[in-house]
C-alpha cells in the first residue's frame, strides 16, 4: 500500500462448528503480508470453552452472542475490533494466503468503504461468486465474471454488485457512519443491505479480483447435507424487508407485492421439486407455503409502516476475553511449494514428508490424483489438490495415470493461488507447462536432507519459477 499498511481485524462468527472453526483460524493463521487480529463470536450452541481458542496467538478476541443473529454476531466483532479494517468470513470458509495483500490496498482510496475478493465453493476448485448483484426488491444471484467498474457501485445503481459475506472487508469508519449492520437480517441479505445502505451514503463498494476465500457451504440449520436451505422462513422475511425498505421508495407498494409474489414462486417451485425428488424431507413443501403465508403478512405490515433499520446497542458485557495481537507473516520468508506426489498417489510416506515440510514453516500443495472430480481442500496444515483426469482421458486398466492434470494444477495454483518457488516431484517431464521455466527437485534429493536447515536450504536455492 501507499500509506502505512492498516491493521486489519478478522470477525468470525460461529455456531456449533468447533472442527470448522478451528480449520478456519488454522488457514487464517498463514496470511501474508498485512498485519492482522482475529475477534471470535461465538453464538448459542457454539463451542463452549474459550480455552481452546484464545489459547492461539492470532486471536485477540472472544466474544459471545446470545441469539443466533448474524447481523448482531458481525456487529458484536466489530465493537471489539482495533482494525482500521474489518474484514468477515465464515467458520467453513477459509482463505487463501493472499486474501488480505489481495484486497487491503484498495482502501488506499479514501472513497472506498468495502470490497471483497472471489469465493470458491464447496470444490475449492470451481467459484461459488466472483461477486454477487442484487436489485432493489432484492433479487440477488451470483456472477461468475467481474462487473463493470462504476456501473453497480453508485446511489443511483438499480442493480448493484456486493461482495458476498463470507469474503467482506469494511472500512471500519465506513461501517460505524451507517450505524453497522441491520440486525432485521439475522441470515440472509445481511451483507447485501450493508452494501446498499454504504452506496447510498456515497461510499464505494467493489468486488475485486483474487482475495481468495474457500467456502465449503457446511450444514447449517437451515442447510442440510446437499445444501439446499430446507428452512426458507428467514430468506423470505428479509427478503420482503429488504424491498419494503428499499424498492418501495422507488417503486411503490403494488411493484413489490408484485415482485415478492413472483420471488416466492421461484422458492415454491425450487422446495417442490426437491421434495418430488427425495432431495428434502416430506413435508418440506408445507412448511414453505406457511412460511411464505407469514412473510407476506410482515411485508404488508411494513408497507403500512416503513420500517428502519434495527441499530446495533453495543454490549461490553458480551466480550469474554480481549488482549492485544498482532499476527504479520512476510511472504519473502516462507516458501511455497507444489509436492507432486509419484504416480500421483499420495502414500503415507509422502503425507508424512508433506506434513514436515508444513510444519517446518513452508507452505505446501499436495497434488495428487482424484478418483471422481477435482478437489482443493486444506487438511492438517496442507493444500490438498485431488486432480481428476479430465474430460477426453481415457485411462484403461493398468495404464499408469497421466500426469499432465497435474502439472496443469500446478501452473494453475502458481497463476491463481499464489507464485510458487519449488516443485517436488519424480522425474516428470514439464512439457506441458508452455511458455514457463520451472525448477525441480527429485524427492529422493530432498530425503536426503539430514536437517531441516538443509532442506530448506536445497528448496530455497536458486528456485525461483518464472512464467
Amino acid at each position: 500500500m501507499s500509506t502505512s499498511t492498516p491493521l486489519v481485524s478478522i470477525v468470525v462468527c460461529s455456531v456449533g462448528r468447533p472442527e470448522a472453526l478451528n480449520l478456519c483460524l488454522d488457514g487464517l493463521a498463514r496470511l501474508e503480508e498485512i498485519p492482522f487480529e482475529v475477534v471470535v463470536v461465538l453464538g448459542p450452541g457454539a463451542e463452549s470453552s474459550a480455552s481452546s481458542i484464545i489459547s492461539r496467538p492470532e486471536v485477540g478476541g472472544l466474544v459471545r452472542c446470545p441469539v443466533r443473529n448474524l447481523a448482531r454476531s458481525r456487529n458484536l466483532g466489530s465493537d471489539a475490533a482495533k482494525g482500521e479494517i474489518i474484514a468477515f468470513i465464515d467458520d467453513d470458509a477459509y482463505p487463501a494466503e493472499g486474501w488480505l495483500s489481495d484486497l487491503v490496498p484498495a482502501f488506499d482510496d479514501p472513497e472506498m468503504g468495502a470490497v471483497g475478493g472471489e469465493t470458491l465453493d464447496y470444490t475449492g476448485r470451481t467459484h461459488q461468486a466472483v461477486a454477487s448483484l442484487c436489485t432493489l426488491a432484492g433479487d440477488a444471484r451470483p456472477l461468475l465474471a467481474h462487473p463493470t467498474m462504476g456501473l453497480t457501485e453508485t446511489p443511483a445503481a438499480r442493480d448493484f454488485s456486493y461482495p458476498i459475506g463470507t469474503n467482506l472487508l469494511v472500512r471500519a469508519a465506513a461501517l460505524q457512519s451507517i450505524g453497522g449492520f441491520d440486525e432485521q437480517f439475522d441470515y440472509y441479505h445481511d451483507e447485501t443491505d450493508l452494501a446498499r445502505r454504504l452506496l447510498d451514503a456515497g461510499w464505494i463498494v467493489r468486488p475485486l479480483p483474487r482475495g481468495i476465500v474457500f467456502h465449503k457451504f457446511l450444514p447449517s440449520a437451515i442447510r442440510s447435507e446437499r445444501r439446499i436451505a430446507t428452512d426458507r422462513r428467514t430468506i423470505l422475511v428479509n427478503r420482503a424487508y429488504f424491498a419494503a425498505r428499499h424498492q418501495t421508495p422507488i417503486d411503490g407498494p403494488d411493484v413489490v407485492r408484485r415482485d415478492f409474489g413472483a420471488f416466492a414462486d421461484r422458492q415454491q417451485e425450487e422446495i417442490g421439486e426437491a421434495e418430488a425428488n427425495g432431495a428434502v424431507p416430506s413435508g418440506t413443501l408445507s412448511s414453505l407455503i406457511a412460511d411464505r403465508q407469514y412473510a407476506a403478512e410482515r411485508l404488508e405490515g411494513w408497507l403500512a409502516t416503513p420500517p428502519s433499520i434495527i441499530r446495533h446497542i453495543p454490549d461490553p458485557s458480551s466480550v469474554e476475553v480481549r488482549r492485544a495481537t498482532t499476527t504479520l507473516t512476510r511472504s519473502d520468508g516462507v516458501l511455497h511449494l507444489a509436492l507432486i506426489a509419484p504416480a500421483g498417489v499420495a502414500s503415507a510416506d509422502i503425507l508424512r514428508r508433506a506434513i514436515e515440510l508444513s510444519d517446518e514453516g513452508c507452505r505446501v500443495h499436495l497434488i495428487e490424483h482424484a478418483t471422481t472430480h477435482t478437489t482443493v481442500d486444506f487438511e492438517g496444515g496442507l493444500w490438498r489438490h485431488r486432480v481428476a483426469h479430465g474430460p477426453g482421458v481415457d485411462v484403461l486398466a493398468g495404464d499408469a495415470l497421466p500426469m499432465e492434470p497435474l502439472l496443469g494444477e500446478v501452473a494453475r495454483i502458481h497463476r491463481d493461488l499464489h507464485a510458487l518457488n519449488t516443485i517436488v516431484g519424480e522425474h516428470v517431464s514439464l512439457a506441458a507447462l508452455t511458455a514457463s521455466v520451472w525448477r525441480t527437485i527429485d524427492l529422493e534429493h530432498l530425503a536426503a536432507c539430514a536437517t531441516t536447515s538443509e532442506r530448506r536450504a536445497l528448496l530455497a536455492s536458486d528456485s525461483e519459477i518464472t512464467t
